[in-house]
């Protein structure tokens, strides 16, 4: 499989389960999201209160709750996906010196944390999608939060880093786009809502990788490698 096919291939892979993560998770909440948040999903894995956590998933018999449910079980493909679409790009990078040797090995591993915590949110999830109100969740709900700043931090890392490649490939509009990501990134440690621009920026950018490698105009990743 040539570099355009596989980063075509592991980018289109990701998108295809991003969208269908999209039919699964409810579009809005059982009964009200926090007023800083506008994204269910994001309500849901950044819930700080009991409150906040069953405004979102509703009572254990609620749709809503069982969508969630179904959501999280398909996460873990989508979490295999998306490991695969940033390593796969950054290689392909890597092999046409876009992106230091260091640099790639660095990414790779920033990846498999990013999939820890992705794990370790989803096991927490599990755990308070079963949960009845008026039960102690403030622990699930602590760790819940850490796993999930941990894994949208390193999936920020994870997009500076195919930023600075893709500005060497002189591509550097989707670059600035992959750079927003890194930003949001750092303000979402401070500032929760930074967390859903992170998500928009990283929601545009990969669609726009999958479109440039496909077999039209001027498709990336085509031309000969400098020896």
């Amino acid at each position: 499989m040539n570099d355009r096919k596989l980063v075509n291939l592991t980018s289109g892979s990701f998108i295809v389960l991003s969208v269908l993560l999209m039919f699964l998770i409810p579009a809005k909440p059982a009964h009200r999201l926090p007023p800083d948040l506008n994204m269910p999903i994001i309500a849901l894995e950044l819930a700080e209160t009991p409150a906040e956590l069953y405004n979102v998933i509703g009572d254990q018999k609620s749709d809503c709750r069982n969508r969630h449910v179904y959501g999280t079980y398909v996460d873990f493909l989508y979490i295999l996906s998306y490991v695969l679409a940033f390593i796969s790009l950054g290689y392909v990078m890597k092999k046409r010196k876009y992106l230091q040797r260091t640099h790639f090995y660095v990414l790779f591993a920033i990846m498999l944390l990013a999939a820890a915590g992705d794990i370790i949110e989803n096991i927490f999830l599990f755990d308070l999608l079963g949960r009845t109100e008026g039960e102690n969740i403030a622990d699930q709900l602590f760790w819940l939060g850490r796993s999930t700043y941990f894994k949208w931090s390193t999936l920020g890392l994870a997009a500076g880093i195919i930023s600075g490649g893709l500005v060497r490939y002189g591509k550097r509009k989707i670059g600035i786009i992959f750079a927003g990501a890194f930003g949001a990134a750092l303000i979402g440690l401070y500032l929760r809502p930074a967390i859903e621009l992170q998500v928009i920026a990283l929601s545009a950018a990969w669609p726009w990788v999958f479109v440039k490698t496909l077999p039209l105009k001027f498709p990336w990743f085509t031309e000969n490698i400098e020896s």
